[in-house]
């Protein structure tokens, strides 16, 4: 039994860098966010970190060309985190700006915890390149950690609130039917038609709370390489079927959860740094 992540590779420690910088640089190109300008100021109420701000600052920060200096910042910011020598000064900026980005679009009453683990990371990679000594990297050790953490902590939330009637009840139906109705970029259709197959309905009640204890238990994952492959077919099935039924797509969790759990499954032949190892001037591990 070994830890996950222990001895990562420069290659991947580089390539997962680029996978959480990349798509940052891909959400700021693709959101429109200064189209938040044209909704009433009146419904705009951030939370933390921008409730600090002034009312005024608040106003003049969800201005047309406030957010259209916010996005184009955020994408050169990102792009620059691709590159191991600008790291140290772009992290900090990007990931200030990301976090505004979160909170404006929250601020508008928008929830959505997709992009959470995302910020996180990028958070790793930027306390590590102030903090960690030159050749360590726990970064891809940090995120998966956080990644397993984050999903434990949804399963308990919702045992801890919901109890053993959240399973019991046809919540995850109604909830199926509920998201499919809504307005969205995609509809597979799969709610609708759940509602409309009742046959359907008791697997997919004992298909959540089989999830919900795998979350629960997904920490094991860093540990035991069997239960690793389990819970990424598990998760993956669990990601496909939000998105056909619910119309919701973590592509950004998707990503990281593959390449985090499945990495290891990849043979790699360069040789590993470990969380505390180095390199030596000839690139290899000492």
């Amino acid at each position: 039994m070994s830890l996950l992540h222990a001895s990562p590779t420069a290659g991947y420690v580089t390539t997962l860098r680029c996978l959480v910088f990349g798509m940052w640089a891909a959400k700021f190109a693709v959101d429109p966010l200064q189209e938040l300008a044209g909704l009433p100021q009146s419904a705009y109420w951030p939370p933390t970190p921008l409730s600090w701000l002034s009312r005024e600052t608040d106003l003049l920060m969800v201005s047309y060309g406030a957010l259209l200096a916010l996005r184009l910042a955020g994408i050169a910011s990102a792009l620059a985190c691709l590159s191991s020598g600008l790291l140290r000064s772009a992290a900090p900026i990007c990931c200030l700006l990301a976090t505004i980005d979160q909170a404006t679009l929250r601020g508008f009453g928008h929830v959505n915890h997709a992009e959470i683990l995302l910020l996180l990371a990028s958070y790793v990679f930027c306390l590590s390149a102030w903090t960690s000594q030159k050749g360590q990297h726990p970064e891809p050790l940090l995120i998966t950690l956080l990644m397993l953490v984050t999903y434990m902590l949804t399963g308990i939330h919702r045992v801890a609130v919901g109890g053993l009637e959240v399973f019991a009840s046809d919540s995850i139906v109604f909830w199926s039917i509920e998201n499919a109705s809504r307005i969205s970029a995609f509809n597979f259709g799969g709610g609708a038609w759940l509602g409309d197959h009742p046959v359907f309905w008791l697997p997919m009640k004992v298909s959540f709370a089989a999830i919900t204890l795998i979350e629960i238990l997904g920490p094991l994952a860093l540990l035991s390489m069997p239960f690793r492959r389990f819970y990424l077919v598990a998760m993956a099935g669990f990601h496909i079927g939000v998105a056909l039924t619910m119309n919701i797509i973590f592509w950004e969790n998707a990503v990281l959860l593959v390449f985090l759990l499945g990495g290891d499954l990849i043979p790699r032949g360069e040789a590993p740094l470990g969380i505390g190892g180095s390199m030596n001037e000839a690139g290899r591990a000492v």
